[in-house]
Parts: structure tokens; sequence; C-alpha cells
């Protein structure tokens, strides 16, 4: 994280601001119902301390060329092969696409973008895939991914995306540029991990000095990763939970939470 030392110092501000030793201290009129009531109020105020606290910058993305590898990092995430997608030309705007919609704009839109079936020469496995056509200014045809909430990664087996040496992928203002990461025509997996958020993925040309103004490429078995809710929640409860087992919950002693110094890790999930 970017700005751990600033978040650090805001989360020893909620802490003693907010008294969470009180909350954690056992009352007899306190019930379990109220505490995690209570732990819950924590996280929801720090998640917006902390955004106060956050500065804007770019987003750092982490490419990852094996899905298997890029599976172990998120853990669980949704899919979507196409195969249940009625095929066809994409329209200018926005276009269904199971778990994401696509959006083609531009003046000569929608031109090779389409939801296809079986064996082209964009198809990774024989079966639907999306058939993207990105062009430069002279063409005037964009492509973008548009994803339902906000999600730290996504991946996808692709097709030809090398060809040209040219496609590129624009996330949060970081941009991936396929040849960097694929050899050959750029057929495999490639999929992204983000350190923030991110509901946009738009894909364009490199400009350099060259007579290309166009680049087609194969999508399929898309896979995208949506991060869990705060997990401070789940501290909390870890910490009511270590007092209980110390014997605090009988009134033997007092339940002070455990002391946060500056080699805190702290989970963004």
């Amino acid at each position: 994280m970017k700005q751990l030392p600033t978040l650090l110092a805001a989360w020893r501000w909620f802490v003693l601001s907010n008294r969470v030793s009180y909350i954690m201290t056992p009352q007899p009129s306190r019930s379990f119902t109220k505490v995690i009531m209570k732990t819950t109020s924590a996280c929801v105020g720090l998640t917006l301390l902390l955004g106060a606290f956050a500065q804007p910058a770019k987003a750092v993305l982490t490419v990852y060329t094996d899905r298997g590898s890029w599976e172990g990092v998120v853990g669980s995430f949704a899919t979507e092969d196409f195969n249940a997608l009625a095929t066809g030309p994409m329209s200018r705007g926005t276009n269904n696409a199971g778990v994401i919609d696509i959006q083609i704009g531009g003046l000569n839109a929608p031109r090779g973008n389409e939801i296809a079936t079986g064996a082209t020469e964009f198809d990774f496995d024989g079966s639907n895939h999306i058939h993207g056509d990105v062009s430069s200014v002279s063409l005037d045809v964009s492509f973008s991914i548009l994803f339902d909430r906000p999600i730290a990664g996504f991946g996808a087996d692709w097709v030809s995306t090398t060809t040209g040496g040219l496609l590129t992928m624009l996330i949060d203002g970081e941009t991936v540029k396929f040849s960097d990461h694929m050899s050959g025509n750029g057929n495999g997996f490639l999929g992204v991990v983000s350190d923030s958020t991110f509901t946009t993925a738009s894909f364009g040309l490199e400009i350099i000095s060259t007579n290309r103004t166009n680049e087609q490429f194969g999508m399929d078995n898309i896979a995208v990763y949506v991060p869990e809710p705060c997990s401070f929640v789940l501290i909390g409860l870890g910490v009511l939970g270590w007092c209980r087992m110390v014997g605090i919950g009988r009134g033997s002693a007092r339940c002070n939470p455990p002391h946060f110094d500056d080699t805190l890790k702290l989970s963004r999930f």
C-alpha cells in the first residue's frame, strides 16, 4: 500500500478516539450481538477514515501469464465462457456479454467487434468468444470492458494480441502492453491484479510512428476477481474470541486490544 505510514497513523487515531478497548471490555448489559454491532460500526468508520486519508494515485498492476498462478493469488472469482450468449455483431454502445459488458464507441463502430462462434482465426478453444477490433484515431473504433461492480483483477485467454505489437489495455491510469508480456502471436492467458479497485478496462493502440491503424484479437474464458468485504470485522471478532478464550468473559480481567505497531500489515480486502 503506497500510503501505509499515513494509514497506520490514521488507524491509531481511530482506535484512540473511539476507545476500542472500551468496546471490547466485558459489561453486564453488553450482549454478544451489541459487541458485533460495535465492531461492524468500527469497520465502517475505519473504511471512511482511510478513504479520507488516501491520496489519488495510479493503480499498481501485477501481470500474470499463467492462469494457475493468477487463480492462486485471487482465490475466488466469477467466470464467463460466452457459450450461452447469442452470437453476432455488437452494436455501438453497451453490449451485455454475461458477467461483463462491452462498450463499443467511435464513428466507425462496431467494425469487426462481435460475439463470434466456432473456429475462427481469433478463437481459443473452438467455442464462442469475443472478437475485438480496436482502431486508431483515423478509423475511430474503441473497445472497453465494463464491470458492474468494483473489481480488483481479471484475466482471460487471448488470441492474436501481439500480431502488430501495439495492443494495450488501460486500467485506472496504468497501461499494460500485451507484447511486453506475451510472445509469438500473443496467444494464451494474461491476467492482472490491482492494488485498488476499478470498473473499466479500455483497449487501444500504442501511439508510435507506424502505418498500422487497427488491431484485432480474441478473448475467451474470462475470470473476474471481486474483493471480499472489509476484513476488520473479522479482526474484531478474533480479538473478542481471544478475550473469551483467556477467561475475560467471566469478569476475571480487563480486555485490552493487542498493541498495533508500525510493523502491522494491513490487508486490503
